[in-house]
C-alpha cells in the first residue's frame, strides 16, 4: 500500500516557533528533544493518537529554520527530525517529493563496458528505486545496505520497480568490484564520480580526510524522473533507507 507523504517547508524567527508549529499547530506530541552538537539536535514526535503506530504517515517533513534544515522519516509510530546547519545541505536545496530528478551524466560499468548513461536513459518512462551510500565496501554500506536491496530485489520487482540503482561517489570501476563482490546481479550500481547528481539534489556532504564530498544515505521511489518517496538518513543513522522500509512503502 503506497506510504502518503507529507511535505511541510516553514520559515519561523526562531527554534522554539518551529516546535510549536509542529506541537501545537500540527498537534503533534514532543517526545524527545535531545542537542547532541552546537549545531544539531534532535527532535522526535508522534501523533497524538493511539493509531500513531500505524498511521503517521510522515516520510519526510522539511522546514527551514533560521536558514537552517529540518529532515525527518517515520521511525515506528513518530517522526525524527534531524536539524542541520548548512555544512550538510549547501543552500538548503535538497531534493523533495515531487521533484524532478536532476539532468546530469553518470558513469557506469556493467560486464567489464564502459558507458555514461544520462539522468533520462536510467529514469524516464520507468519506476526506480534508487539508494545512495557514503561509499563502496564501507561496513553498514557493505553489510546491510546493499545487500538488503539485492535479497528483496524479487519482492520489489513484483511491486512493480523496474529498476534498483545504488549509487555512490564513486568511480565506476569501484562500483564494478563492489557489486561483482556482492553478487548484485538485479542492481545497477552507479557512480557519480564526480558528486554532480548528488549535489545538485543537495545531498552532498563533505567528509574531510576521510574521501571529500560523498552523499549522504537516502532512498528515494521515482517514477517517470519525478521523486514519489524520499527517506533521508540522518548522518551516521541507517534507520529509514533500507530495502524493507522502501518494500513496506509501495
Amino acid at each position: 500500500m503506497q506510504q502518503s507523504v507529507c511535505n511541510v517547508s516553514l520559515l519561523v524567527d526562531d527554534y522554539d516557533k518551529g516546535i510549536e508549529f509542529y506541537t501545537k499547530t500540527l498537534g503533534f506530541t514532543l517526545l524527545d528533544d535531545v542537542k547532541n552538537g552546537p549545531d544539531s539536535r534532535w527532535v522526535r514526535v508522534a501523533p497524538n493518537n493511539e493509531a500513531g503506530q500505524s498511521g503517521a504517515a510522515l516520510v519526510l517533513m522539511k522546514a527551514a529554520v533560521n536558514q537552517q534544515q529540518w529532515v525527518g522519516n517515520q521511525t515506528g509510530g513518530s517522526v525524527s527530525f534531524f536539524l542541520q546547519t548548512d555544512d550538510f545541505n549547501e543552500g538548503n536545496n535538497m531534493i523533495k517529493v515531487g521533484d524532478t530528478l536532476p539532468q546530469v551524466t553518470f558513469s557506469l560499468r556493467e560486464n567489464d563496458e564502459s558507458s555514461n548513461p544520462t539522468t533520462a536513459d536510467l529514469f524516464a518512462d520507468k519506476k526506480v528505486v534508487l539508494f545512495a551510500v557514503p561509499g563502496a565496501f564501507t561496513p553498514t554500506c557493505s553489510n546491510a545496505h546493499l545487500p538488503g536491496y539485492i535479497s528483496l530485489a524479487d519482492k520489489l520487482e513484483a511491486q512493480g520497480v523496474e529498476r534498483i540503482i545504488c549509487l555512490s561517489v564513486n568511480d565506476a570501476f569501484v562500483m564494478q568490484a563492489w557489486g561483482q563482490s556482492q553478487n548484485a546481479e538485479h542492481v545497477t550500481m552507479l557512480a557519480d564520480g564526480g558528486a554532480e547528481f548528488t549535489q545538485a539534489i543537495g545531498m552532498a556532504k563533505d567528509t574531510g580526510t576521510f574521501g571529500g564530498v560523498r552523499s549522504g544515505r537516502y532512498s528515494m521511489l521515482v517514477e517517470n524522473g519525478v521523486v514519489k518517496l524520499l527517506n533521508v538518513e540522518a548522518p551516521g543513522k541507517f534507520d529509514v533507507s533500507d530495502a524493507q522500509t522502501m518494500l513496506d512503502s509501495l
